[in-house]
């Protein structure tokens, strides 16, 4: 039975790190679905600049590997309900749908860790959206996603 591993949670909480270090252990056969990364791809130096279109590319290879009716992995912070639509769609395909979300106390935190990404080369998301996805994001799993999961786990990673 094909499978969608979310990997989900506000900007800054660590998702791709956490990807990085869980999917060569456990599911490393899958391919992993990251607007982030492709957006790198794409224009390394700027990546923001190419945000929007690397969101469409990988909806449109989550679209391919759905058809395809293969197993995949998909990082997204679910602060937009539009995903929930295509996810319950793959589950009426006879898709399992599993959730890792991970989750710090204080949306300071994932604005200081943004920050640091930026230092870092990575993408930066302004605070006041932080802000707004930090609280968006746990209202629609609770309001919207959640019936469409078979499974998930909660990482605190305030550490």
């Amino acid at each position: 039975m094909p499978t969608i591993y979310v990997i989900a949670g506000p900007n800054g909480v660590g998702k791709t790190t956490f990807a990085d270090m869980y999917l060569p252990n456990f599911i490393r056969e899958l391919e992993f679905v990251n607007a982030d990364l492709i957006a790198k791809g794409l224009s390394p130096y700027d990546p923001d600049s190419v945000a929007m279109q690397a969101g469409r590319v990988a909806l449109e290879r989550i679209r391919q590997l759905i058809a395809e009716r293969r197993s995949f992995t998909w990082e997204t912070t679910m602060s937009g309900r539009s995903a929930v639509v295509w996810l319950r769609n793959a589950k009426s395909q006879g898709y399992k749908v599993k959730r890792y979300f991970l989750w710090v106390r204080d949306v300071v935190t994932t604005i200081h860790r943004v920050q640091r990404r930026v230092v870092q080369g990575g993408h930066n998301i302004e605070p006041e959206v932080s802000w707004r996805r930090f609280y968006k994001t746990l209202q629609n799993f609770f309001q919207i996603y959640r019936p469409v999961f078979d499974t998930w786990r909660l990482f605190e990673n305030d550490g």
